[in-house]
């Protein structure tokens, strides 16, 4: 099969809102060691394991299922919508409280890799076409995987 610019995956994912890893994680100290670390908040760890669990069902249920996980270069697409209400302000300005698009890309490529999507998210050669949108439905996440 010829994988040049193919569609591998694709997948529509509902979320309560688009959580960003970096933020608000908590502080821990391994008392044997003194060291200090981050730690993963409530928020963090609900919004990772809806996301792994619900790419799993995707990936289970597309048509051409693959037995492994993905092992080459590909791109990710990801559009990122937002409620319109918080994607704007009431001036109708983009929101300073809509996480860049950098800072949302984390969460879903680690969560790619855990769900047994991506052997490994270094494999992610290029995100094309990603961006943030606003909508009048509810926020979620489009995701593309395309071979290069």
């Amino acid at each position: 099969m010829d994988w040049k610019n193919t569609l591998i995956f694709k997948c529509k994912i509902y979320v309560k809102n688009h959580v960003v890893k970096k933020n608000n994680r908590p502080i821990y100290k391994n008392k044997a060691t003194n060291k200090v670390f981050l730690g993963k908040s409530n928020k963090l760890v609900e919004a990772e394991n809806h996301m792994i669990s619900s790419l799993r069902q995707a990936w289970f249920n597309w048509p051409e299922f693959p037995k492994n996980p993905i092992a080459y270069p590909v791109n990710v697409k990801m559009v990122f919508f937002f409620n319109e209400q918080e994607f704007f302000t009431k001036k109708g300005n983009v929101s300073k409280h809509i996480p860049d698009l950098s800072n949302l890309y984390q969460l879903v490529e680690d969560c790619l890799q855990k769900a047994s999507i991506l052997e490994n998210d270094h494999w992610i050669a290029g995100h094309d076409g990603s961006r943030r949108s606003p909508t009048l439905d509810q926020s979620y996440l489009e995701i593309e995987i395309s071979s290069l």
